[in-house]
């Protein structure tokens, strides 16, 4: 009877070691616990979480985030699924670089004080548009930069509003800065328009919509910006 019962006591003890950990593991977990797929996985959006944060949590950049997802919007939500491409080339094991080489010979620089963009290839100056950057108070913030996203119509989330011809340049928190052109709200107002030379924005660098389409055809991803007072 004694070894009877120590044998019980020994499997309930085991199995209540194994029921124990399965719900340590799963009961108020991590929800968004990667499930591979391939040489990448799905990742479940949690409360607080942006695609900036995301893309840097796993070590790939954000454009990468948002071309493997096809999001036409930077608006995510809980439990919305994505996918979360591999950092490395399938074909050959290589690493990808979290940050695009710099386009050779090619450069950015904004002026605040003058609110005029100079654009520089091969040592030349190409382009001078005039720019619109922060506001009072959402002023742009001067730094070396490089272009880290291209999206042909962003969607910023904060002001619901498009931003066509985007060129990323630097994080804010959960959100990103960048260059692009005069924004448009979802009624179709373009806002800003009449106010390009002289600060406006809510921190960007915003350019006429043709001088933008210009600038994001020429610039590449990694092609250095420079902003300065």
């Amino acid at each position: 009877m004694k070894k009877l019962f120590t044998l019980t006591f020994l499997l309930f003890s085991l199995l209540g070691n194994v029921l124990f950990s399965a719900q340590t593991a799963n009961a108020g977990g991590d929800p968004a616990a990667p499930a591979p797929i391939g040489n990448a996985f799905t990742y479940v959006v949690k409360r607080g979480d942006s695609l900036s944060v995301i893309a840097r949590r796993y070590g790939i950049t954000l454009n990468a985030l948002v071309q493997a997802n096809r999001l036409t919007r930077w608006t995510i939500y809980p439990g919305q699924q994505l996918t979360v491409p591999s950092k490395t080339t399938p074909s050959t094991g290589s690493t990808t670089p979290q940050t695009p080489a710099p386009s050779k010979n090619k450069s950015i620089y904004v002026s605040i004080s003058q609110q005029r963009m100079y654009v520089y290839e091969n040592g030349a100056q190409i382009y001078t548009f005039p720019v619109s950057t922060g506001q009072a108070g959402r002023e742009t913030l001067p730094g070396n930069y490089r272009v880290k996203t291209r999206i042909s119509r962003a969607w910023g989330s904060a002001w619901r509003i498009w931003m066509p011809s985007w060129l990323g340049i630097y994080d804010v928190g959960r959100y990103e800065n960048g260059i692009h052109a005069v924004p448009i709200t979802e009624n179709g107002e373009v806002m800003w328009e009449n106010s390009i030379g002289q600060p406006a924005s809510y921190g960007c660098v915003v350019l006429r919509t043709n001088d933008a389409a210009t600038l994001y055809q020429w610039a590449d991803l990694g092609t250095p910006v420079t902003i300065r007072h």
